[in-house]
């Protein structure tokens, strides 16, 4: 099977599609930043060996397979800094972004030029129409990034998402193909 690299407009700075030899550096970085991936996203407290993160691979290479997702690892002057990822609704061609990146590469607009590379890559070869993201109303950084790309803002997701026994809202953007063109 042929993987997908994407290059960015960020010197230095490519989209790898995860590939079962990834699954080290995935979980490495993971538990490095255990406490910052933690307080936004469920799954980090399921990650428990490198075996856990091949299972998430092995379920991507198969949505990726399936015409209905595909995840990149941020590779930085070939260093792995992070995750970028689209889970498709074919029927609807609507793409639904998520993305985590390392503590200590933040601030570098790596998420931001990443998410620009992933965004070109559903509208041009994905036959997306509609992307999403979906962002913690309390975090500030993710929700810098689509207000950057030019998303519109359409509203809060009410206790949409279930974390460390509660409830919390995600603010929803979205970007239609046609808005690139307005």
């Amino acid at each position: 099977m042929d993987h997908v690299l994407l290059d960015t407009t960020f010197p230095e700075l490519k989209l790898v599609q995860l590939q079962q030899e990834h699954s080290d550096e995935i979980y490495n970085l993971t538990i490095a930043n255990y406490q910052h991936l933690r307080q936004w996203l469920p799954w980090v407290d399921s990650i428990h060996s490198s075996k856990d993160t091949e299972t998430f691979i092995h379920y991507y290479e198969t949505k990726f397979q399936l015409k209905t997702g595909i995840q990149f690892g941020l590779h930085y002057k070939n260093i792995f800094i992070g995750v970028i990822g689209v889970d498709i609704i074919i029927n609807n061609h609507i793409g639904s972004i998520g993305y985590w990146i390392g503590e200590k590469y933040q601030g570098n607009r790596f998420t931001t030029t990443a998410c620009q590379s992933l965004i070109e890559y559903c509208f041009n070869s994905l036959e997306i129409n509609r992307i999403e993201i979906r962002c913690a109303l309390e975090n500030g950084s993710s929700n810098a990034i689509p207000k950057k790309l030019g998303f519109t803002f359409e509203g809060i997701l009410r206790e949409s998402e279930y974390l460390y026994d509660r409830y919390h809202d995600l603010n929803i953007y979205s970007l239609l193909r046609k808005d690139r063109n307005d």
